[in-house]
């Protein structure tokens, strides 16, 4: 049986202030824009003009380059030695929804994977880190125009990525929901399930919509077809966000496993409004 989805979905805050014992951070959502040109270029001129520094995440160190050259598919850092080191955007972001979390103390800019949003904010799970030399003023620890250009540039590929990447899950997921069609009971929620799920709707609530997020993939993880309203939820707060790719990924996983819903035909249209919110965002800057 399904458990009643989330009726509404409060205003967003697009930057908060995250408060523990070591540090402040400066929490922000990037927003594709543009062209991959364009975000090429903006990552190109941040990397070479800024006075930044890129860290192995894996091994801690500091990667001092001399020249950053910026690919469809990757970054190419050429060392003052000689030599070079190849970051694949592909490996950067993996399947991790990113946020950037900037930090006083630590001058940070990284990314966050949403999966693990409830963790450490300082904790960073991909692949390099942005450092920049001054990048938050003293009170507000606020970001710079640039980290937040550069956040919108790394975001715009990302999803780039996701679209092909969405493609292939969808396509994966397709033998999960003929079986789960084919199914006369069909299964029920683990009481863990109940717990992730009322907690994503406390989030929710609180405003915290990447935990909510987070949540509701853990209500999933173990069975991806006994909550089908979760994607539904998730498809509205990616939305919320601003990550239509996302949102129309996860409503149309949700329509897969629900075609005759009565919200059906209005999650459908959802869809189509967010296609063109993704034009219209691309239009903004072309």
């Amino acid at each position: 049986m399904k458990t009643i989805k989330l009726l509404t979905l409060l205003a967003l805050a697009f930057s908060t202030t995250i408060t523990n014992a070591q540090t402040k951070c400066d929490v922000f959502h990037p927003v594709a824009r543009g062209n991959l040109n364009e975000a090429k270029a903006t990552i190109s001129h941040i990397l070479n003009n800024e006075r930044i520094t890129i860290s192995d995440v894996a091994t801690g160190t500091k990667i001092k380059y001399k020249e950053a050259s910026v690919f469809d598919d990757r970054i190419e850092l050429t060392f003052k030695k000689g030599g070079s080191r190849i970051l694949f955007f592909s490996d950067i972001f993996g399947d991790k929804n990113i946020e950037f979390v900037a930090c006083k103390e630590h001058r940070v800019f990284n990314a966050k994977s949403s999966a693990d949003y409830y963790n450490d904010y300082i904790d960073n799970l991909a692949v390099i880190n942005i450092y920049f030399s001054s990048d938050l003023e003293m009170n507000t620890f606020k970001v710079s125009s640039s980290t937040r250009e550069l956040a919108d540039a790394l975001y715009f590929i990302q999803n780039q990525l996701n679209i092909t990447r969405y493609d292939s899950l969808l396509t994966a997921f397709k033998p999960l929901v003929e079986h789960y069609l084919s199914l006369k009971v069909k299964p029920s929620l683990s009481e863990k399930q109940r717990e992730y799920l009322i907690q994503a709707g406390v989030c929710n609530k609180q405003k915290d919509y990447e935990k909510a997020i987070a949540l509701f993939n853990k209500a999933i993880e173990s069975d991806q077809t006994s909550y089908p309203a979760a994607y539904f939820n998730i498809a509205l707060i990616s939305a919320q966000l601003q990550r239509y790719e996302a949102a129309i990924f996860n409503m149309k996983k949700y329509l897969l496993l629900e075609p005759d819903a009565p919200d059906a035909r209005s999650s459908q249209d959802k869809i189509y409004e967010w296609k063109m919110m993704i034009q219209e965002n691309s239009a903004l800057t072309n």
